[in-house]
C-alpha cells in the first residue's frame, strides 16, 4: 500500500474495529443484566439487545474491508473469503433485527401479538433461525480471514482468536436443536470481541 493509503486503510479500520468492538459489548450486556437477575426479556430489554447488533453488522463489514486492503497481496484470497460471509452475516441480522424493531416489537407494545406471531423473536422461531444462520456466517467470516494475518505475534494473537472464534460455527448454529449449546456459544464474548480490540491497536500502530 502507498503510505498514504495505508494510513487511510488503518484511520477506517481502527474506528471500525472500535465501533465493532463497542457495538458487540452493547449487545452482550442486556443479556448479561438479564441472566444476573433471571428475568425474561421485556420490550425495552430486546430494544437495547437488537440495537446495537442492527449497528454491530455493518461496522463488521467495513472492519473486514478495512483487513482485505491492509493485509498482504498473497493473503488477500482468505481475508475476501472472510469478506463475503461477513456481507452475509450483515443482510441476514439486518433483516432480522430491523423487522425486530420496526414491526415486532411496536406491536408488541400495543398488545397486537397475534398478527405477528411469525416475527416475534424466541427460540425455535423464523427470525431466531435466520439470526442463528447469520452467526454462523460470521463465524465463518472470522474462520476464513484468521489466515491472512502471519506478521508478527499481535496478528498471530488475532489469527489464533479468530479460528477460535470460527470454530464456535458449529454450537452457534446446532444451538436451534439444542439450546443448551449457547453456553458454548456464549464464548463469542471472548473469541470475537477480544481479536476486535487487539485489531483496533494493530490498526492504531500502524498509523503510525
Amino acid at each position: 500500500m502507498a503510505n498514504i493509503n495505508k494510513k487511510s486503510v488503518s484511520r477506517l479500520g481502527f474506528w471500525a474495529a472500535i465501533l465493532t468492538a463497542l457495538f458487540s459489548i452493547g449487545f452482550i450486556t442486556p443479556q448479561i443484566i438479564s441472566m444476573l437477575f433471571f428475568t425474561p426479556a421485556k420490550h425495552w430489554e430486546l430494544t437495547w439487545l437488537m440495537t446495537p447488533s442492527l449497528f454491530l453488522a455493518p461496522s463488521f463489514v467495513v472492519l473486514m474491508v478495512s483487513i482485505h486492503q491492509f493485509v498482504r497481496d498473497e493473503r488477500k484470497i482468505w481475508s475476501l473469503t472472510g469478506l463475503s460471509f461477513a456481507i452475509i452475516y450483515a443482510v441476514l441480522v439486518c433483516i432480522a433485527y430491523y423487522v425486530q424493531l420496526g414491526i415486532a416489537i411496536p406491536n408488541m407494545i400495543r398488545g397486537q401479538t397475534e398478527e405477528i406471531a411469525v416475527l416475534i423473536f424466541e427460540h425455535g422461531s423464523f427470525l431466531f433461525a435466520i439470526d442463528v444462520l447469520g452467526y454462523g456466517f460470521q463465524s465463518l467470516a472470522t474462520l476464513f480471514v484468521a489466515f491472512a494475518f502471519t506478521d508478527g505475534k499481535l496478528q498471530r494473537w488475532i489469527r489464533y482468536l479468530f479460528i477460535a472464534n470460527g470454530i464456535l460455527v458449529f454450537p452457534i448454529l446446532l444451538q436451534i436443536y439444542w439450546p443448551e449449546l449457547v453456553n458454548i456459544a456464549g464464548l463469542w464474548t471472548i473469541t470475537f470481541i477480544v481479536p476486535v480490540i487487539l485489531l483496533a491497536v494493530l490498526f492504531r500502530k500502524a498509523r503510525g
